[in-house]
Parts: C-alpha cells; sequence; structure tokens
C-alpha cells in the first residue's frame, strides 16, 4: 500500500489458503487471502454470509474448527511473528495478550456458571508469568472493575458479581469488549459485534469502539455484513466474495466510487432517502458453492457487466481508481475484457 511502511502495519496476512475437511473431501474455503491491518485503523471486512469472513477472523487466531486448517500463506503480527507457524503453547501467550477477538454473541464467550468477576479475573491470571497469588486475584479484580466503568457499565462493583443471564444483551458485549481489552492487545478482531443488538445498543457499541480505538491507539479488523456499519466506524474497507478480497481501499473512496461489480451491487442494496416508497435493491443470483474447483472470476454469474473472459479467467488485482486494490477484468487495462462496453473508472 502506498505511504504505508512495514512498522505501520499491525497485521499482514499474504496468500492465506484455509481448507476444511468435508464429507471425505478437502475444500480450500479462502484460496489466497492478502491483507493488511495498519497500526491505529479500523478496517472493516465486509461482504455477505458465506463469503468466508469469519473463517479468516478465526484462521488469524488459528481458532478453526477442527475439520478446519491453515494450509498455507503467512499470518504476520507485529511484522516479526508468523502466527501461522507457532505452536499451540505460543499461540496461548499470543491471544489475549497481543491479539484478543469479540465474537457475534457475547453468550459463546461467556460460561453461564461463573460470575463475571471470575471469569475476568481468570482472563488476566491465565497469562501471568509467575504463581497467582490472594493479592494477585485481588488487584485482578479492582482492574475488571475499572475497565467495567471504562467501558461504560454503571455499577461495576455490582456486575463483577452478577452471572452473564442477569444482565441484557448490550451489557455483556461490554464485558466482553472489557475481557478482550484487559491483557492490553494491540489488535482486536470484532466479528458481527452488534448484530445481535437492536439498533439503540448496536449505536453505542459502535460509539465505544470508536472511543476505545482512539484512546488507546488501537488497531481493529471489524467483521461485519452491514456497509452503513463499515461507513459510521471504519477507515478502510476490504470486501469480501466467495473467499477472496476483490476490492479494499479507504472507506471514503470506495463508497463514492466503487471499482469492483460486487462493491457497487452492495452499496445498491443500503437503504437511503432518495428510495423511499420503493423497493430495496438486491444483488441477484446466490454466492457460488467452494465444492468442486472455480474457474474465472467467482462474482461473474452475478455480474452485470460480464463477458466471456469472466468465465474463463481469474482476474488479476490492479489498481484502478482510488481503490488500492481490485480483482476484476474490467478495470484491468491489459485484460482481453472489451472495455469499450463498460463505465470508465
Amino acid at each position: 500500500m502506498a505511504g504505508v511502511t512495514a512498522g505501520d502495519v499491525a497485521l499482514e496476512i499474504e496468500d492465506l489458503a484455509v481448507e476444511y475437511q468435508s464429507r471425505g473431501s478437502t475444500v480450500r474455503v479462502l484460496p489466497g487471502v492478502d491483507l493488511a491491518v495498519n497500526r491505529g485503523e479500523i478496517l472493516g471486512l465486509v461482504g455477505e454470509s458465506g463469503s468466508g469472513k469469519s473463517t479468516l477472523a478465526l484462521a488469524i487466531l488459528r481458532l478453526l474448527p477442527a475439520n478446519g486448517r491453515v494450509a498455507g500463506g503467512r499470518i504476520v503480527l507485529d511484522g516479526a511473528t508468523n502466527l501461522a507457524s507457532l505452536s499451540e503453547e505460543s499461540l496461548r501467550r499470543v491471544r489475549g495478550r497481543r491479539i484478543a477477538m469479540v465474537f457475534q454473541d457475547p453468550l459463546t464467550s461467556l460460561n453461564p456458571v461463573f460470575r463475571i468477576g471470575s471469569q475476568m479475573v481468570d482472563v488476566q491470571a491465565a497469562h501471568c508469568d509467575h504463581r497467582v497469588r490472594r493479592r494477585d486475584r485481588s488487584e485482578y479484580l479492582a482492574r475488571a472493575v475499572s475497565l467495567l466503568r471504562q467501558v461504560g457499565l454503571p455499577d461495576p462493583e455490582q456486575i463483577v458479581r452478577a452471572y452473564p443471564h442477569q444482565l441484557s444483551g448490550g451489557m455483556r458485549q461490554r464485558v466482553v469488549i472489557a475481557m478482550a481489552l484487559s491483557l492490553e492487545p494491540g489488535l482486536l478482531i470484532a466479528d458481527e459485534p452488534t448484530s445481535a443488538l437492536d439498533v439503540t445498543l448496536e449505536a453505542q457499541i459502535l460509539a465505544l469502539l470508536r472511543e476505545i480505538q482512539a484512546d488507546r491507539d488501537l488497531s481493529i479488523l471489524f467483521v461485519t455484513h452491514d456497509l452503513s456499519v463499515v461507513a459510521q466506524i471504519c477507515h478502510r474497507v476490504a470486501v469480501m466474495y466467495a473467499g477472496q478480497i476483490v476490492e479494499q481501499g479507504e472507506v471514503a473512496d470506495v463508497f463514492k466510487s466503487p471499482q469492483h461489480p460486487y462493491t457497487e451491487a452492495l452499496l445498491a442494496t443500503v437503504p437511503s432517502r432518495a428510495q423511499r416508497g420503493r423497493a430495496l435493491a438486491t444483488v441477484p443470483g446466490q454466492v457460488p458453492s467452494l465444492l468442486g474447483e472455480l474457474t474465472g472470476c467467482r462474482f461473474a454469474s452475478r455480474c452485470r457487466y460480464q463477458q466471456e473472459i469472466c468465465h474463463s479467467e481469474a482476474p488479476r488485482v490492479v489498481n484502478s481508481g482510488a481503490s488500492e486494490a481490485v480483482r476484476c477484468h474490467m478495470r484491468d487495462p491489459s485484460s482481453a475484457f472489451d472495455h469499450e462496453l463498460v463505465p470508465s473508472p
């Protein structure tokens, strides 16, 4: 990326491939992803369900299900640590301490039979470099109270004594964010953290994440299917389709002048005042199945600009307009695509 040096990159993913074993066969769901999260930025990773967003997020921390594995590529943290090659013990030291994750449903992250304070203390104790003493646990509990106060929860002294089911969904999500920040990681992965919340709570959590990011100069990979959320919170955006990044760049640039037809189609589905009284636009067709080998452009069957080459040859990644990278024959001047038949960038 122009203007970005190696020291400015918090996380760099190079040619990352992920495979799942399914019914006795191997399915490559991520064929080779390249992506970077810069220091102190919020990068939005957006796409439809089934595009591979959550798989990529889980692969970064090597938290894939038992039938999944990282089959190739590098996941480089802070320009030095390749997470793809670390042992499980080394990974345990990285998770939470240097990179943390907030999941969509906080109930999957919280143990229902333990109090909030006990769980937040255990997170800190698990990464302690010495034998945990009673005095340490008292300090960890005090830090838990402080973190809960920082994420805007009222009466944190009472909340540390509560069980997860005694809190609302929005309160539980704030607890999970506080827990993720307890070891002061430099990178936070947020996987659809607001999709289970109503509009009011979503706005509150987004505002909280913006505030935390600015105060701590935190890097955030924000996974979502909602472009309106990306517009509110993210500095840059990467658009994912069928396991590939098809476009990435500054949010304002990509939203103003999308270069990939899939990005253009997604933006057309976002409700606006100009569309009042009319049916909402949709992206026709479905994300292709990743079973078997895919040829050509993965979006070709749904693209209104498709030409013969789109079905037979995979497009290169090129610069186009203000976007940093676009995977599209239409934007590649060296492609055999007939550029006279489509709008210019």
